[in-house]
């Protein structure tokens, strides 16, 4: 991911990327060598960057239980914090960013990417205008494979705890409205390249009545979404709204008693977004901290991703629904 945001960051303008941090040596000098940076710009100690080097903010890609001592330490430099997700490994840790960060009056953001693009801002537009009345219930399906070595292959539960907190966030972004409950559960396929769960299908309630159904798998055994990897079907009082292929469709309520299954999906217009993804997430945590504007998914913001997932994780260990922890 570090690798990933020093396209991106290269990419926007008016950013600038002053130093690199990295415990291995092996992976600065790959940096030195691609030309990217200076041996005098990288650092195996955060401390002793934040100390030699004149920075606005960090940008936090480590493995999840890092996220918290790097966070509290920049805050505390007086560095504003752009952190992936997870954002921490507890609540109780992601608490303790969000008031580090309120002390030193710093940026704390959390890199939700997957929210900011055309089907995402699309159909939280159409839940937001009530154009087939309140969702009911709701399926996300996601199927991808992943091929990288990483940390990740020896998560205990690496589709819930790395990117199904992409899906859970974009849920929240879409309805407007935080769950009460969770259940479900885990496995792992035979072929599976992780030692934790890849697949996994979650139910969320919330105060409504509504339900959102998820389904994920990340080692599946062939994938004929797209690059995003999730589908998309909200059901609501009057019609629907389906995503295939991150292209939105809308239609009516059917009525099968009287054999008219209703409309077909039509396309309805997409929102039109400049930025999208990690750029969109650039520009606004520098918007914010320039104008000290409030962005989307700021730490405090996320606790509530943060519970939907741990929340999760406990309801699949212990095959019972939880109530959301988190929530804010």
């Amino acid at each position: 991911m570090g690798g990933f945001w020093f396209n991106t960051i290269e990419s926007t303008p008016g950013a600038e990327i002053v130093a690199c941090v990295d415990t291995n040596p092996e992976a600065l000098e790959r940096v030195v060598q691609s030309g990217r940076m200076r041996t005098d710009q990288c650092f195996t100690s955060f401390e002793v960057a934040a100390r030699s080097v004149q920075a606005d903010a960090v940008l936090i890609a480590t493995p999840p239980d890092m996220h918290e001592s790097v966070c509290i330490a920049a805050v505390e430099a007086g560095l504003h914090v752009l952190c992936e997700k997870p954002q921490a490994e507890s609540i109780v840790a992601a608490r303790r960013m969000v008031a580090a960060a309120d002390a030193a009056n710093r940026v704390l953001m959390v890199a939700q990417n997957r929210r900011h693009n055309p089907f995402i801002h699309t159909l939280a537009r159409l839940v937001r205008e009530g154009r087939q009345g309140r969702p009911g219930q709701t399926t996300v399906t996601f199927r991808q494979i992943f091929t990288r070595d990483s940390f990740r292959d020896m998560m205990a539960h690496p589709l819930l705890i790395d990117m199904a907190n992409h899906h859970f966030d974009a849920i929240r972004a879409v309805l407007g409205k935080e769950p009460e409950g969770v259940m479900g559960t885990d496995w792992n396929p035979s072929w599976s390249r992780f030692q934790g769960a890849a697949s996994a299908v979650i139910v969320f309630d919330y105060a409504d009545g509504s339900r959102v159904v998820y389904e994920g798998t990340w080692h599946a055994i062939d994938v004929d979404l797209t690059s995003n990897g999730c589908d998309w079907r909200i059901e609501c009082e009057n019609g629907l709204y389906a995503c295939k292929n991150e292209i939105v469709y809308e239609g009516r309520r059917g009525d099968s008693a009287s054999g008219s299954l209703g409309s077909v999906l039509e396309p309805v217009p997409m929102v039109e977004m400049e930025r999208q993804g990690h750029a969109y997430l650039l520009d606004e945590f520098i918007s914010a901290v320039r104008s000290g504007h409030i962005p989307q998914t700021t730490g405090e913001d996320n606790l509530n991703t943060l519970g939907m997932v741990l929340s999760a994780v406990e309801a699949v260990e212990t095959g019972r629904r939880v109530r959301l922890v988190g929530v804010t």
